[in-house]
């Protein structure tokens, strides 16, 4: 941010933040963990958890991801560590590790119940079940690249939205029984 801008732009998302706009709390997060603003991770992850307890989906994978090692405030395209490898002896920081790992699972659960599709694949990625079941496009969409030539034919409808009874609505009549069965 340039000194100017940066401070007037400071001044508006910190008034957003007081006045409990979740989006000022992730962006001011996001500018402390690139060093934009003072305070760094730590304040980086205070803004986070206020913007994510208030249902900011992007401050609650950020905060998963920083929780995880995944790098602050950026969402890197590696995966997160899955925390495999020889047993050692439990220890102040293996305990402190699981505990920051479990909450990122809660923050990345709730991100992917937002419709987080990288919160989503962190949670495979970490081996955790997803509570989310795929939806109809998914599995057709699945189907077609395994080369199911109805798939194909479906999900082309259904991204039209057609159907293949001809009454336009996706989701209805053959194709969702096609999909269900």
């Amino acid at each position: 941010l340039g000194a100017m801008r940066g401070a007037r732009a400071e001044a508006w998302l910190r008034e957003g933040a007081a006045a409990g706009d979740a989006n000022s709390m992730a962006v001011l997060g996001t500018l402390c963990s690139r060093h934009e603003l003072p305070g760094g991770e730590a304040v980086a992850f205070e803004w986070w958890r206020q913007a994510a307890a208030l249902g900011d989906v992007s401050a609650q994978l950020r905060l998963a991801l920083a929780l995880l090692g995944g790098g602050v405030g950026e969402e890197k395209e590696e995966q997160p560590s899955t925390g495999g490898g020889a047993s050692a002896p439990p220890t102040a920081a293996g305990a402190a590790s699981a505990g920051r790992r479990e909450e990122a699972v809660r923050w990345l659960r709730r991100a992917e119940a937002g419709g987080s599709k990288k919160a989503h694949e962190a949670l495979a990625a970490l081996g955790e079940e997803s509570l989310r079941a795929p939806s109809a496009t998914e599995v057709l969409r699945g189907a077609a690249l395994r080369g199911s030539a109805d798939a194909m034919s479906d999900l082309g409808l259904v991204l039209a939205g057609a159907s293949r009874s001809g009454n336009g609505s996706a989701g209805g009549g053959e194709v969702a029984a096609g999909v269900a069965g």
